[in-house]
């Protein structure tokens, strides 16, 4: 839990600084068209608690922050992550901001989300793209000890991979921030050109990536009857019919 906690401090402290305030910029509206349309009685965000304005977006009446430590007043749950303190098919929409990166065992961690969640319910992830230059920037000498440098970075095709394979339906992927990661409002403000072409063009992986996935209901298959054909002798003529 001490790792978690360190971890989850490090990227909140991360968000407040120029390049995580650039990154919000970019999410805001993505995360308000995604929270728009999903629905129900209770919204979890795990980590984060400074970036409560995405969930004034959302419709769901009741909001929830959880993290390994209690960050002042803004966290309502304190527990570890991946051992969440809620029933079975209890939640209706999941924020996982960088939540993958932090554990260990990213499939055993989306085990657990997927048992808090409703039947169609939403799970909204924010990850790091290891194939861009933000993912680069972990192998810088600074890169390997701070936050989200230092968490497990999963990869789309990870992530999709992984959705796939517990039955949910990816229903939209997001892309942003294709300048580099650099912590300086000036060179971030020069560097607004490679932005734009990136958008338009997207020459250059970006280095964040936001999914929103919706967790499927598993049909019933009625199952026919098996017929199997027995003989009856009536009189002297041999009738074929069907019999279950």
């Amino acid at each position: 839990m001490d790792k978690q906690r360190i971890y989850c401090e490090q990227l909140d402290a991360w968000y407040q600084r120029p390049i995580g305030q650039a990154l919000c910029r970019q999410l805001d509206p993505i995360l308000e068209s995604y929270l728009s349309q999903s629905f129900g009685y209770n919204l979890l965000q795990i980590g984060l608690p400074h970036q409560v304005e995405w969930l004034k977006n959302s419709p769901i009446s009741h909001h929830y922050i959880l993290a390994p430590s209690e960050f002042g007043d803004r966290v309502n749950i304190v527990s570890e992550i991946d051992l969440l303190p809620f029933d079975s098919e209890s939640i209706d929409c999941v924020i996982l901001p960088h939540t993958l990166e932090i554990v260990d065992d990213p499939a055993r961690f989306f085990a657990e989300i997927d048992r808090v969640l409703v039947p169609e319910g939403h799970v909204i992830m924010i990850g790091i793209n290891p194939y861009s230059a933000w993912g680069l920037r972990r192998y810088l000498p600074s890169g390997a000890r701070l936050a989200p440098w230092n968490g497990n970075l999963q990869s789309l095709y990870q992530l999709q991979r992984l959705l796939t394979q517990t039955s949910y339906k990816i229903e939209s992927i997001h892309h942003c921030f294709y300048a580099l990661p650099i912590d300086d409002v000036g060179i971030q403000h020069r560097m607004r050109v490679m932005e734009s072409i990136g958008r338009m063009v997207m020459s250059f992986p970006a280095g964040v990536y936001v999914i929103r996935a919706q967790k499927q209901v598993s049909k019933m298959t009625p199952i026919k009857p098996i017929w199997h054909f027995r003989n009856y002798v009536i009189g002297k003529q041999v009738v074929t019919a069907n019999g279950s």
